[in-house]
């Protein structure tokens, strides 16, 4: 990836809402170090090693960061989901399970985010994982929260990627079985 784009990118993901802090070298060299052929899919896979993750730790509440996608802008419209992907998406979805490739097939159906994509003047944008291991509520209450992160860049309005992100956040609490799926205000009001 070019180097002016990569910053642009990196830059945008340390100032984005309710990000973690991270090492903006490490993620700089990954992207650069990152060949993007010319193509007509629309992502591209990264390693989920640990070159492309960060952690941090503040207050009762434990974030892992993980990059997992380079969009490419040029391809996000004229996606079609059919019929047996649409039921299997929302299997997925009411398992709580997290898929990045279902994510990405979630930006190509929101018109929104596909139209700021394809105004956008850069080629790229990222999808990120944001997981956070929260104990500091009232009820001292383990917590797991997933979100996605999306990184487009040049918006003078970032609220459809925040709404897009709130919406596809999960919620979880732990329990004897492991952690639960619950609700953005069970969370909230812990």
């Amino acid at each position: 990836m070019d180097e002016n784009v990569a910053q642009v990118l990196i830059d945008r993901l340390s100032h984005h809402q309710g990000m973690m802090p991270i090492d903006m070298k490490k993620f700089m060299s990954a992207l650069v170090t990152t060949d993007v052929p010319d193509s007509s899919r629309f992502y591209e896979e990264l390693p989920n090693d640990r070159e492309l993750c960060d952690r941090s730790e503040e207050d009762r509440r434990y974030n892992y960061f993980s990059l997992r996608r380079i969009l490419r802008n040029r391809t996000a419209q004229n996606y079609k989901l059919s019929a047996s992907k649409r039921a299997f998406e929302a299997s997925l979805a009411a398992l709580g399970a997290y898929s990045s490739d279902s994510l990405s097939r979630s930006i190509r159906a929101d018109t929104q985010l596909v139209e700021l994509m394809t105004n956008c003047l850069y080629p790229f944008s990222l999808l990120g994982k944001l997981e956070s291991f929260d104990y500091g509520n009232r009820d001292e209450r383990l917590f797991r929260v997933t979100r996605p992160i999306l990184i487009i860049p040049g918006l003078q309005n970032d609220t459809p990627v925040y709404n897009w992100e709130n919406a596809n956040a999960q919620y979880h609490k732990a329990s004897l079985l492991g952690f639960v799926r619950t609700r953005r205000k069970a969370y909230l009001d812990a």
